[in-house]
């Protein structure tokens, strides 16, 4: 039995994997762990816990058995987002808890210890903790246990960012400061769960792990100090040589009476509060749970039950409930009286009142829209002004533009892909091409994230039966196809149900001639693996189909003048010194696509531009312009790279400062209007949708703004699903976030940065380089052009960068 030379062993494990780690890139290599101690217990957040755990069970050679902790299918991505959610039903304000935390995870290829991981931008806690266990083979229930007796992150109601840095002690050594390379919640949460699978030596590595093996005992000490002593440890498997690897100290008699409480000076509390918080919420350590009953999925409302969508041959729509764990529910009518209809489209909320919608199309082209009633049923239906008669396929296309609304796809008789953009009242806005050579698919489904990036991406099977993957960008483009199988020609309907199998990837359903529905589960990246069957008696059905992802929350709007020219990327506008309007195109990636419009002519030095967003309801960015004398003028679009003639719409303006629009402050779905008084007051102005302004007098919604010298609307500047307000102060040169609540109020402020006052301009384009949050440009005393990038949540991603100069000849920019 080995004796006193344990800890010394241990510490050669931190220099062996320091040798290790400096010549392996985080980005591309694995992880490799530290073994992390508790010294002192951990101070959890209050929170509904009855603690159950009887600790006179503890068996300090078999505290989890292999059965539970490699036992990867006790919960689904939902219901890990359920058990956090009940865990904090509320987050201290100007916080983050772990059930609404999100991380941007990196693609890892499969190795001896994990499977693939395909990354994705903002993905949720509960997601990647549930896609890690899939991909490394670990009860998710284990590394929830882990987050909570490492950082209490799991019932922690004000949890400073720090904790989810170093979410899972992850490289973090008893003798030395946690390791950077480890930082960050995904590649805490990935990191572990591949050191959890490498301490067992699987084949294709080294057999460095020996200590602690099961099967022999192993003296095993109660706490860091080597004068607290050890006693010896029969060892009886893997996952308690994991977790005394993880956290190489048992809890001493004192840490064991107890409980959740501090023990003596000897006491350690890892693997002791990692056994009480496992048996509290999960049950015991000593077997692989029994799989939960699964009943029957009701169908309780169109927006928040998943669900199949089916139209019978005599005009009934039905929702066909499924549950994740592939189980169909009792269907239910939610609509009659569709006669005549031939293809079904459910891409959203259509109408933008945060409820989902339907749209069936006839045989002549003519579409109608059955608006979601908030619960289980369509409200009568309304023609649609669209026509879509020379359609030869058309398809959801979910939010492909990526300007907060729902999207459809059709292709032309010549092969042309259209993107028919919703105009978010109902409608669609004029197609605009996306694609050609689409002559040779005959089938489309779109309207579903495939490949787990949050943007959502088009099946298409061409003539020889070839089924192909088109991944969204989220910019009304594609990246490069994938071919997902072939001999699909045989199967008559194909669409995207959601996560029907139990994975967080989307599966796909295909319908076989004799009226049997497949199942094609989704394996990440896009992939797909046959399943089997279920259901029979489709072929009865004369349209079904899956539902686009639905998001019922406040609809953003992105700042700026908008897609000017209609090619799919954000533009500038500017007034020059001959007095023209002119645009300035941008291709995306935040450069210019060298081409200048002019748009109008005869605009003052004086006169004032307002950039308003879609203020007058038709789907296209409209502007404002204010005169000298105080009067205001509405713009409205006018399609590609022209605006209609001017209305007025208000005047006594002249002594208002800072103008700003393109933000839906009351949440009423209709875009406003913002303004500082000559007192200082902000006040607020709301839009009607149609270009006019809403009954009833603006109202001051704040105080004390005169130290603002610059103000503009950011769109969704924190990724809360608000729009914000950003605004340079005088007393402090400082920019600053002033977050809406998006329904009329404000947020806390804060300061996002320093050092503006050099320039003379300020505002955000909207999403101008394609990618992360919206962009903030600045133009400094020189006429120098920055383009300030952020993360989508709040902060800046990167360094600024100079995107043109030449800009002091301009009186207004935005």
């Amino acid at each position: 039995m080995p004796g006193a030379r344990l800890p010394a062993r241990r510490r050669a494990v931190s220099r062996w994997i320091t040798a290790v780690v400096a010549g392996i890139a985080l980005i591309a290599g694995p992880l490799v762990a530290v073994p992390t101690a508790v010294a002192a217990p951990v101070t959890y957040a209050k929170s509904a816990h009855v603690p159950t755990a009887d600790l006179t069970k503890f068996q300090p050679g078999n505290i989890i058995s292999d059965a539970a902790f490699f036992n990867s299918s006790t919960m689904t991505e939902g219901q890990i987002q359920a058990f956090l959610e009940a865990r904090v039903p509320n987050c201290q304000s100007g916080y983050t808890c772990l059930k609404d935390w999100y991380d941007t995870s990196r693609t890892t290829t499969a190795d001896a210890m994990c499977g693939a991981y395909s990354g994705g931008v903002r993905e949720r806690a509960s997601r990647i903790i549930y896609k890690v266990a899939q991909a490394c083979g670990i009860n998710p229930q284990v590394i929830l246990a882990t987050l909570e007796k490492e950082q209490g992150l799991v019932r922690h109601t004000w949890p400073s960012e720090w904790r989810y840095t170093i979410a899972m002690g992850q490289g973090c050594p008893d003798t030395a400061a946690c390791d950077t390379r480890y930082y960050g919640f995904f590649n805490q949460v990935y990191g572990a769960a591949w050191q959890f699978k490498r301490y067992a030596n699987p084949a294709g590595t080294s057999q460095y792990f020996t200590w602690y093996a099961p099967g022999k005992t192993w003296n095993v000490r109660y706490n860091p100090n080597e004068s607290c002593g050890s006693s010896p440890v029969y060892i009886q498997n893997q996952a308690t040589a994991n977790l005394y690897y993880y956290t190489p100290y048992q809890p001493n008699a004192a840490a064991l009476r107890a409980g959740y409480g501090t023990g003596d000076g000897c006491s350690a509390y890892g693997n002791r509060n990692f056994y009480n918080f496992y048996n509290d919420w999960f049950g015991s350590t000593q077997a692989a749970p029994a799989p939960p009953a699964v009943p029957a999925p009701p169908f309780n409302n169109l927006d928040e039950t998943p669900h199949v969508t089916a139209l019978s041959q005599n005009g009934t729509i039905w929702a066909y409930p499924f549950s994740d764990e592939g189980r169909w529910g009792a269907r239910v009518s939610v609509a009659t009286g569709a006669t005549g209809i031939k293809t079904l489209l459910s891409p959203g909320d259509m109408d933008g009142d945060g409820r989902r919608d339907l749209i069936g199309v006839d045989d002549t082209g003519k579409a109608y829209l059955w608006r979601g009633d908030g619960a289980a049923a369509y409200r009568s239906p309304s023609s649609v002004l669209v026509d879509f008669a020379d359609a030869v396929l058309i398809t959801d296309a979910g939010d492909f533009s990526g300007d907060g609304v729902p999207d459809v796809f059709t292709t032309t008789p010549a092969g042309a892909l259209l993107l028919w953009r919703g105009t978010g009242t109902g409608g669609f806005r004029q197609p605009i091409q996306v694609g050609s050579g689409w002559g040779v698919m005959d089938l489309l489904s779109g309207g579903a994230d495939m490949t787990g990036d949050g943007v959502t991406d088009l099946l298409a099977r061409d003539s020889t039966g070839r089924l192909w993957l088109y991944p969204g960008t989220g910019e009304a483009g594609f990246a490069a196809r994938i071919q997902l199988g072939h001999g699909w020609s045989a199967l008559e309907r194909i669409f995207v149900p959601g996560n029907f199998s139990g994975t967080s990837d989307a599966d796909i359903a295909a319908m076989a001639p004799s009226g049997e529905l497949r199942l094609y589960q989704g394996t990440g990246g896009g992939r797909i693996r046959q399943v089997d069957a279920i259901g029979t008696g489709w072929q009865h059905m004369a349209a079904s189909i899956g539902n686009a992802a639905f998001d019922a929350s406040l609809r953003t709007h992105q700042a700026g003048a908008g897609d000017i020219d209609v090619d799919g990327y954000r533009d500038v506008l500017a007034v020059n010194a001959r007095g023209e309007l002119v645009s300035y195109r941008g291709k995306g990636l935040g450069g210019w696509a060298g081409e200048v419009d002019v748009l109008a002519e005869g605009w003052r030095a004086s006169d004032r531009l307002i950039t308003l967003g879609d203020f007058s309801g038709d789907g296209e960015s409209d502007i404002g312009r204010i005169d000298e004398s105080g009067r205001f003028f509405l713009m409205p679009s006018a399609g590609a790279s022209a605006y209609g003639a001017e209305v007025q719409i208000g005047h006594g303006w002249a002594s208002l400062s800072h103008v700003t629009g393109g933000l839906d402050v009351d949440g009423d779905g209709f875009l406003d209007v913002l303004a500082i008084d000559a007192v200082g007051k902000l006040m607020l102005y709301r839009g009607d949708g149609r270009g006019g302004w809403a009954s009833g007098p603006a109202r001051a919604i704040g105080s004390g703004w005169l130290v603002v010298d610059e103000l503009f609307g950011a769109g969704d500047f924190d990724g809360d699903g608000a729009g914000d307000l950003l605004a340079r102060r005088s007393d402090d040169l400082g920019l600053w976030l002033y977050p809406t609540n998006g329904r009329g109020a404000f947020l806390s402020p804060r300061r996002v940065g320093s050092g503006w006052g050099g320039m003379v301009s300020i505002f955000s384009p909207g999403q101008f380089d394609g990618k992360g949050g919206p962009e903030v440009i600045a133009v400094d005393g020189q006429g120098s052009m920055y383009l300030y990038r952020t993360d989508g949540g709040g902060a800046w991603s990167g360094p600024r960068m100079q995107i043109g100069k030449g800009w002091s000849g301009v009186s207004d920019v935005g």
